[in-house]
């Protein structure tokens, strides 16, 4: 009777081989961290190399060294999560100051910010595991600090940006590219002219 019981009413039991497989990967991760770190680096420099091509060669590479050196700042962050925080923040704050100019060329193109500045949340993560609350505290105003300030500068929704095609905005018509129509509507010069012609 119990087998029969705990045959039809009980719930079926959880697969271990997931969770058996995420408990080896940590532990590898634990026993490898710097080789785990680099492969880290390595995805975060990968996931920007098509936006590193604006501008001309010399300015493509000097993108590029500069994404570089932000996913780097990863490698070193579980024995010196201070300093690779550091370095990242200086870095993302050149980038805010010099490497973005809503509707114009930046002064420095090479400093545009890319997907490569996901090192910085990582960094703020290791930040707060491996060091004290108040250090941590102060991370995270600085990222925020940060944060406010690009986006008071950049304001994507409101110009086009021609650094990045995922932040750019289309500006709207402006009104002397709009003409009427003989039956009282509005619409722009090329439809219109798109009508002649089919006319």
């Amino acid at each position: 009777m119990t087998r029969t019981a705990r045959r039809g009413g009980s719930a079926p039991e959880a697969d271990p081989y997931p969770g058996y497989v995420l408990q080896r990967a940590n532990s590898w991760i634990q026993r490898h961290p710097w080789q785990w770190d680099t492969a880290l680096a390595v995805l975060l420099f990968a996931s920007s190399t098509d936006e590193a091509h604006v501008g001309g060669p010399g300015t493509a590479f000097a993108a590029t060294v500069v994404n570089a050196l932000v996913a780097a700042t990863v490698i070193p962050r579980r024995r010196f999560p201070v300093a690779a925080f550091t370095a990242v923040a200086v870095l993302g704050s050149l980038q805010i100051a010099l490497g973005q100019r809503p509707g114009s060329v930046p002064p420095i193109a090479a400093l545009q910010p890319t997907a490569t500045d996901l090192a910085i949340p990582v960094l703020l993560y290791t930040l707060t595991v491996h060091r004290s609350r108040r250090i941590s505290v102060a991370g995270l105003v600085a990222c925020l600090l940060g944060s406010a300030v690009a986006v008071l500068q950049w304001s994507p929704a409101h110009q086009a940006y021609p650094g990045i095609p995922l932040l750019a905005a289309d500006p709207p018509p402006s009104p002397s590219s709009c003409r009427g129509t003989p039956d009282g509507q509005s619409t722009t010069s090329g439809d219109s002219r798109g009508r002649r012609d089919h006319a």
